[in-house]
């Protein structure tokens, strides 16, 4: 099993990045090209995304529409797309210990992983779907101001 982190996340110093290249499981891949995020989505076994300040997250949907279980934070954007329990698992915001306990728990757990999983890609189905969303914005009333 390997950790692979994509893009620079914010929250982590140079020098903690630079100790976790060091880590024979940790792969840094820095900033990756919109379309070779599907093979990523495809090898990984679940998706962290520990987010201090997302809207909607889109990767996030990404994940959930592949099939991935998802462990991210309790900040507005990622707690609306993810049912802790349900199809995913949540953490507080800035907290490492809890992060790295839940990716453990993936770790300790492969039926909660492909439990979790399953339901992501039936929400991201149901719920996300452009069809779904296409539908909804279309039926909502408009409200016109002079």
């Amino acid at each position: 099993m390997q950790l692979v982190i994509v893009g620079q996340p914010a929250w982590l110093s140079e020098p903690i990045l630079e100790a976790a290249a060091q880590r024979p499981y940790t792969r840094l891949l820095g900033f990756v090209a919109d379309e070779d995020l599907p093979a990523l989505y495809r090898q990984a076994t679940a998706f962290a995304f520990p987010s201090l300040y997302e809207g909607f997250g889109i990767p996030i949907l990404e994940a959930m529409a592949s099939g991935r279980p998802i462990i991210t934070t309790d900040v507005p954007g990622c707690r609306e797309t993810v049912v802790p329990e349900a199809n995913g698992l949540m953490v507080p915001p800035k907290d490492a210990e809890a992060l790295a306990l839940a990716m453990r728990r993936f770790i300790a757990e492969p039926s909660l992983v492909a439990r979790l999983g399953m339901a992501s890609r039936e929400i991201a189905e149901s719920k996300y779907a452009v069809v779904t969303v296409s539908y909804t914005h279309l039926t909502l009333p408009t409200i016109y101001s002079l």
